[in-house]
Parts: C-alpha cells; structure tokens; sequence
C-alpha cells in the first residue's frame, strides 16, 4: 500500500473498452475500498464495435469523453503514454517523465493494428470508413464487379469481417448490382470459435448471400488485379478489404510472448506477478473481442476485490463467447461457451430486423453507463430490410447440448 495514502490505489492503463470496464466494476464492486486512477493516451475513446455498420448508415460513430467519465465515477484520469513498469517498485513512468504508484495494476492497454495489405482497404478502426464508402459508391455505378474480404492469421476477431461481406451483399443485391463477393479466412470454418453448428448456420447465410467463402487461407498480396494466398493460389478482385493484422503491446518491464501479448492465468494475473494484471487485446488469450474483454476485466477486478475485503472468493475467468453479426436484413446473436471441459457447444441465436448499438458488446457495466450518456444513440438501429434469411425463423432457441 502506498505510505502517503491512506486506500491502496488501483491504476489502470488504457483508455478503451476493458480499461473502462475495469473502472466500473472496480468502483460497483469495491466502493470506496480503493482509489482508482486512470492512465490514458487521449481524452476520448471512439466506441469502435459500430465501425462496421457506419458506411451503410446503421450506426454513427461516437466518442466517449473521458474525462467526464472520470469525474462521474471519481476516477483519477492521466494522460500520456507508458514507457515501463517498474514491477519492484510498482510504478508505472511515462513517456513525458511523470510517474504513478499503484498497489494494483490493470493493464489494459489494447493491441496494436496494423494494415495487412498493402493496397487493400484496411478497416482499421474508423480510418478505413471513409475508403470503404467510397469502395460502395464505384459497385453501385458498376466500376467494380468482385470485392474480396480476408483476414490474416493474427487476426483474433473474425466476426467484423463477415459483417462487412454480408452487408455488402446486401447493399448490391437492394440496388441490384452484379457483385462478386468472397471471403478468404485462415479459420477452419466461418467463425468457428462459436462452435461448429453456429459455424454452419453463418455458413449458410453466406451461401444464401452468394458469399464464396476460402477457409484455411490468409492473404500474402494484392497486385495485378489478383490476391495471392497462402499456402498457394490467388483469387480475382477489384477490390480487397483487409482486418488489421494485431500486435502485443509489449510494455517494457512486463512479461510478454514472442508477439508482444501479456500472458495471464485465470485470474487474469499477469504470469510471475502477484498484483498486476492485464485485460483485453493486449493479453495472449486468443480472442479478441470486446465482450472478452469485459470479462477478462471482472476476473481481474474480483481478484483485487478479494485483496480488498469487499469480495470472500474470486471467480477466474469463463470465457463467454457473445457476437451480434449484422447482415443488412438483421442481428443474428451468436453465444458459445469457450472455456475447457464445458460440453456446452451451441446455446442461441436470434434474428432480429433491429438492433440495440449499445449491445454490440456484451460489457454490463460499460452499457449501463452508456445508456446514461446523452451523447449515445441508445435507439434501436433500423436495418434496410425486415427479411430474415431464408431457412431461419426470426426467433428460435436451440438448448445446449453435450459432446
């Protein structure tokens, strides 16, 4: 504990979804127990989950204004950007020269993206938009014919990209437009990760889209009107649309793997450390996705809160897999278990012709304060057509079911 302060401090560091996550629920969960303080690289933080469904005029992106969000829940907001930890000492210095102690550390400072490809359009958070707007615009006046989606093989979310197919899909078959849509994906099957009956239903509503769909494949290049694969072959394409490859942090002074990724345990405890954590993209979990990270965050604050006396026992982190995938004619809600020796496969989806943006991620505390934010369209998302895809009903549960 600090010898200046009378409350152990709790820092965290970033500013996106799993660090916010992690101020929430530290302060619904421990109170007053602790200070909580906030290290951040700028004063806002764009809501990125509706990135997809701006271009065609489903969503508009919004930013969370940070420092309103500290002030609302007495959170100690810095910003600047960390150059180390210092672990021993448990402080956390800064590359402007300033430093912060802290009893417990959250890092949760997100992944890096980088473009894929070169000459693709990169949906690099909102910066590949504008681009992609402009990609819509040349297949609606015929000056494209084939658009490709792919993923490289580090990408740890896959759902945006089916997203983005579908919806095009949808976006030439409303204007009647002769497009060539694929998808090259290093996955076994379409999203996978939410098990493999799930993956079938996706499959489908591909296949009912006129969506080809090249598994076991990422992207090498894109020259001369063709994109090269590995481990072989091409496919023809006007256009490609690249996921941004993803790289670990790598904060100097915290363990990291060979991809810059801080390895954590179940209960999200950084490996060798016994008070600092991570959360989120910038952990070696696999998946990388909003929902996760949430989740990673709780484990996380639990553990803290049982070191603070405002929990008995901790629970590790379950994994709980969450997606809505937005298709142009309605949310399909995918869930899947992801934890080991959980039998459970498949347990629901939902089709939908609206959508609530602020469900797009499954972060509780983070909605709940979202939907008190005035700036937040908190309304429901009209999607351009009531059709459900053919061969689904618009709204069916599936039980879980063992091995």
């Amino acid at each position: 504990m600090n010898e200046n302060d009378s409350k152990p401090k709790v820092l965290i560091i970033g500013g996106g979804i799993a660090g916010l996550e992690s101020a929430l629920a530290l302060k619904g969960i421990c109170g007053d127990r602790a200070e909580i303080g906030l290290i951040a690289p700028k004063n806002t933080y764009t809501y990125r989950p509706l990135a997809v469904a701006e271009p065609f005029g489903l969503a508009e992106h919004f930013r969370i204004n940070l420092g309103v969000f500290a002030t609302s829940r007495e959170v100690d907001l810095q910003l600047g950007e960390v150059d180390r930890v210092d672990t021993d000492g448990r402080v956390v210095h800064t590359t402007n020269g300033t430093s912060y102690d802290y009893d417990f550390l959250i890092a949760a400072t997100g992944a890096n993206r980088k473009p894929t490809l070169s000459d693709a359009i990169s949906f690099v958070d909102f910066d590949g938009v504008t681009q992609f707007k402009h990609m819509l615009f040349r297949l609606e006046r015929g000056e494209i014919e084939s658009v490709v989606f792919c993923a490289g093989a580090t990408v740890g979310w896959f759902l945006p990209m089916y997203e983005l197919a579908l919806m095009t899909a949808t976006f030439a078959d409303e204007r009647n437009v002769q497009a060539e849509i694929s998808v090259v994906t290093p996955e076994s099957a379409p999203l996978v990760a939410f098990g493999t009956r799930n993956s079938a239903d996706v499959a489908n509503l591909l296949e009912s889209a006129g969506i080809q769909v090249r598994t076991g494949e990422h992207p090498v290049a894109f020259e001369d009107g063709e994109l090269r694969l590995i481990p072989e072959g091409a496919v023809a394409a006007d256009e490609v649309v690249a996921m941004p490859t993803l790289e670990g942090p790598s904060i100097p002074g915290l363990p990291a793997d060979q991809s810059g990724f801080i390895p954590v345990d179940e209960a999200c405890r950084i490996e060798g450390h016994e008070r600092e954590f991570a959360a989120g993209d910038a952990t070696n979990f696999p998946v990388k996705q909003g929902g996760i990270a949430a989740q990673m965050a709780h484990a996380a604050v639990r553990a803290i809160a049982v070191e603070l006396g405002a929990l008995s026992d901790a629970e590790p982190f379950r994994p709980t897999l969450d997606g809505t995938l937005l298709t142009g004619k309605g949310a399909h809600h995918l869930h899947q278990s992801l934890t080991l020796g959980v039998s459970e496969e498949s347990s629901r989806q939902h089709l939908s012709s609206t959508w609530l943006p602020m469900a797009k991620v499954t972060a509780p505390f983070l909605v709940d304060y979202l939907a008190e934010h005035s700036d937040f369209p908190s309304g429901r998302g009209e999607l351009r057509s009531d059709e459900i895809a053919e061969g689904l009903s618009d709204e069916w549960e599936r039980p879980a079911t063992g091995p």
